[in-house]
C-alpha cells in the first residue's frame, strides 16, 4: 500500500536536484554556502522514501563525532576569538 507521501516525494527529490544544480552555477561564497546547506539532503530524503516504501532500517550505529571534530559553525580551528591584549586595569 502506498504511503501518503508518494506524491510529495516525487516533487521533493527533483526539486532538491534543481536547487543543487542552481547552487553549483553560483559564484563563491554563495555557491559554497548553498552546497554546504544542501550537503547530503538528497541522500537523506531518498533514504526516508526507501523506509516509507518498506525498506528495512539500517541498524548500524552511526559514529558520533567527538567534540574536537565538531567545530562550532563559522569557526575554524586555530582561530582566536576576542581581543588578544589583556583588559586594561582600573586605577
Amino acid at each position: 500500500m502506498p504511503h501518503p507521501f508518494d506524491r510529495d516525494l516525487s516533487y521533493l527529490l527533483p526539486f532538491l536536484g534543481r536547487v543543487v544544480e542552481y547552487a553549483e552555477a553560483q559564484p563563491e561564497p554563495l555557491r559554497g554556502a548553498l552546497l554546504a546547506e544542501l550537503s547530503g539532503e538528497t541522500a537523506r530524503w531518498a533514504a526516508i522514501q526507501a523506509l516509507l516504501d518498506g525498506a528495512a532500517p539500517d541498524t548500524t550505529p552511526t559514529p558520533k563525532p567527538t567534540p574536537a571534530e565538531t567545530p562550532r559553525p563559522g569557526l575554524q580551528p586555530g582561530w582566536t576569538i576576542g581581543p588578544l591584549s589583556p583588559k586594561p586595569t582600573k586605577p
